[in-house]
């Protein structure tokens, strides 16, 4: 049976240990960036389109409100 914690130690100074542990970290700094900027992106996507929802529901209730006909006053009634 290999002892790890044996072959971790004799290892340390060799060129492949400081190439893997040089990858590891680049890899892990890659994952990191990407899902940063995945993440970013999608909270600006919901915030752009949240806020382009909410301007097209208030254009359409403006419309659908100038559609509706006028309440008649007493003035209108008296001079028609």
């Amino acid at each position: 049976m290999i002892n790890l914690k044996s072959a971790w130690v004799t290892n340390t100074s060799s060129p492949f240990h400081k190439e893997f542990l040089i990858s590891s970290v680049i890899s892990g700094f890659n994952q990191f960036l990407i899902s940063s900027v995945i993440s970013g992106f999608n909270q600006f996507l919901i915030y752009y389109i949240s806020k382009v929802q909410f301007l097209f529901l208030w254009k359409a209730a403006v419309a659908y409100l100038s559609l509706q006909p006028a309440t008649v006053t007493g003035d209108e009634v008296l001079f028609n």
